[in-house]
């Protein structure tokens, strides 16, 4: 980190001539005089740290590094690495250094399709699906889709999934074909879940960074819900009314250590907030959205938004109305296509500190940095009004909630949770190598009792990157890092950030 933060340093330091703009083709190319280790350069043109011998980045693929001789005190802080921390480390990739090369050239992901698509059909599915963040929550499950099961086009999806807690859950769902003069599309489906212990936070109760969860409950839910989508008037763009049905029996959780203490705590003023005894809910959901992204495994350009708003109608707790709006923008930077190109995955399989210097040399630092990027922006906010507050309160499962994923990966599920949330993410992604995507990210949510009311004891930041591994039209998997000031998360799982 050092030896890049020197180099950018001096990059930045230098006048902007430094640089060939990536933008324009120039006519012929420029050469700089390779000189000696240690030399320097002509008084008008002295780099001082890294000498270059090629000029200019345009003439190169952008995977290709220039030429160049190191400082010696360079080359002396750099010892240790080559010498220590690369040999050392390189024990551990050694073994992984083959087998990816083997598999890169004999296409295995390609082959190994035929464990995800069984019957050679593209449109059956079977893979297993898991989300492992170091918590009981972590989870194993397995997953069937059959995107022409009873005719074409007419999906039907299984699926299931077993907590380390040993909670579990089954869901079913079917959508039919477009049918109509409007192409509208029908669904139902259910699910039952079990949960030994279900753990929240009391909405407003601590300060963002005190981790403590407040209490937990068990629970046992029957779901049952009907849908109808139509497309919108313009291209993308679509209508959703949904009726939902759900059926909760709440109980104390298995460790009795983590029953919730309703003592001084205002929240529960006013009733039990649905945290024992039995609970059916009708929920009442409009929906809108449209889409011109593309290639779903990994959008590189384009956007989405999707809003709704709903009623629900409590028998055992209190009615609510709320809405909640998602979006997404997607942009591509350079003018370069997100692809992998050779030569991506030298630097991590190699682990070589001069090669990574010479990556980042000034004379291509700009166009390495503005090429075959995207830069993905995400925002999420929610806002729900009891009906009857006062006699009548909403039990907390009705409540919206934020954690474990994107704005507030680095914060557990439910951690944030308040009748308003608002959240987003700006995240940074390059090609690593042609099924992974790396990743870094910032993001900052806050929960709030009222209105949109951020805080110092609400606001929740976050920073953090990983990778990401798709298919040009599926999602794998993904395993990140998040730091936030509840403390670090390390998140593996199958589902997409956004």
């Amino acid at each position: 980190m050092l030896i890049t933060f020197l180099i950018v340093c001096l990059a930045a330091s230098e006048s902007d001539s430094v640089f060939p703009d990536w933008r324009q083709q120039p006519t012929s190319p420029v050469s700089v005089p390779k000189l000696p280790l240690g030399g320097r350069a002509s008084a008008s043109h002295d780099p001082g740290w890294i000498v270059v011998s090629e000029h200019p980045a345009l003439f190169r693929d952008s995977l290709e590094t220039v030429e160049v001789t190191l400082h010696p005190l360079l080359t002396a802080l750099i010892w240790p690495v080559d010498h220590a921390v690369r040999p050392a480390m390189g024990l551990a990739v050694k073994p992984l250094r083959a087998m990816i090369r083997y598999g890169e050239e004999t296409n295995l992901i390609e082959r190994g399709q035929s464990f995800v698509h069984p019957t050679g059909r593209e449109s059956f599915f079977l893979y297993p699906t898991a989300v492992l963040d170091g918590s009981m929550s972590s989870r194993w499950g397995l997953t069937f889709v059959d995107r022409d099961f009873f005719g074409p086009a007419w999906r039907l999806q299984l699926g299931g999934a077993l907590t380390v807690a040993a909670d579990g859950s089954v869901r079913a769902l079917t959508t039919t074909p477009s049918l109509g003069p409007f192409s509208q599309q029908l669904r139902w489906g259910g699910s039952y879940s079990f949960s030994r212990e279900s753990s929240f936070r009391i909405p407003d109760f601590r300060p963002v960074w005190d981790p403590t969860m407040d209490g937990a409950v068990s629970e046992r839910r029957v779901l049952t819900e009907v849908g109808l989508s139509t497309p919108g008037p313009i291209s993308g763009a679509g209508w959703d009314l949904n009726y939902q049905v759900a059926y909760r029996d709440i109980g104390v959780p298995v460790r009795i250590d983590a029953r919730i203490t309703k003592a001084d705590v205002g929240w529960f003023a006013n009733g039990d907030r649905g945290i024992l005894g039995q609970e059916l809910d009708h929920t009442f959901t409009l929906g809108a959205g449209w889409s011109n992204q593309e290639n779903p495994g990994a959008p590189t350009k384009g956007q989405r938004i999707n809003s709704r708003m709903w009623y629900t109608l409590a028998q055992g707790g209190g009615d609510l109305v709320g809405f909640d709006v998602q979006g997404a923008k997607y942009f591509l930077l350079g003018s370069e296509r997100y692809v992998y190109k050779k030569g991506d995955l030298d630097p991590y399989l190699d682990l070589d500190p001069v090669q990574i210097i010479k990556m980042l040399d000034p004379s291509t630092l700009r166009q390495r940095l503005t090429q075959r990027k995207i830069l993905a922006i995400y925002f999420q906010a929610s806002r729900i009004w009891e009906l009857d507050e006062q006699h009548h309160p909403a039990s907390f499962f009705l409540f919206p909630s934020l954690g474990g994923d994107a704005p507030a990966r680095s914060y557990p599920g439910r951690y944030l949770m308040g009748k308003s949330l608002v959240g987003g993410t700006v995240e940074y992604r390059w090609p690593i190598w042609k099924y992974v995507d790396g990743t870094s990210f910032v993001e900052c949510a806050w929960a709030a009792p009222h209105f949109w009311q951020p805080t110092s004891e609400r606001v929740a930041p976050g920073i953090g990157g990983g990778f990401r591994v798709r298919l040009p039209r599926m999602f794998l998997f993904r395993i990140q890092a998040a730091k936030g000031l509840a403390g670090t998360a390390l998140i593996a799982t199958t589902d997409a950030e956004f």
